[in-house]
């Protein structure tokens, strides 16, 4: 049995959380999101809301058959302490790799998250 593999064109742009497969501690989905860019440059942000706390990584990518593979260098955690009432970013070098299937030309998902394209 023979199988073929559909090539998506994925938009290149915001994707907006739309699924969260976590047992716990799923981010936002009106704030997390990752955003394509036309130059292999991406961004991946979340945002958990009961800890006012957000993750960005950013990076490169490359899409090899029908998967995103974003590599990610830098990470930034930015939290809230609820006792002064400030925010302050902590910033570390990674080294890195999140995969997604391409669904579509508009969906990405994996075993976390779904992601569907906004704008």
């Amino acid at each position: 049995e023979l199988s073929c593999l559909v090539a998506f064109e994925l938009k290149i742009g915001k994707f907006k959380l739309s699924s969260c497969f976590l047992d716990s501690g799923c981010p936002s989905k009106s704030k997390s999101y990752i955003n394509l860019r036309s130059d292999r440059t991406c961004e991946l942000y979340t945002y958990i809301t009961l800890d006012q706390a957000g993750d960005k990584y950013i990076g490169t990518y490359e899409i090899s058959g029908n998967f995103l593979i974003m590599h990610f260098d830098s990470h930034t955690y930015k939290m809230f302490d609820y006792d002064t009432k400030q925010a302050s970013d902590i910033f570390a070098e990674v080294d890195m790799d999140i995969r997604y299937k391409i669904e579509s030309d508009y969906i990405i998902s994996n075993d976390s998250y779904k992601f569907k394209y906004a704008e």
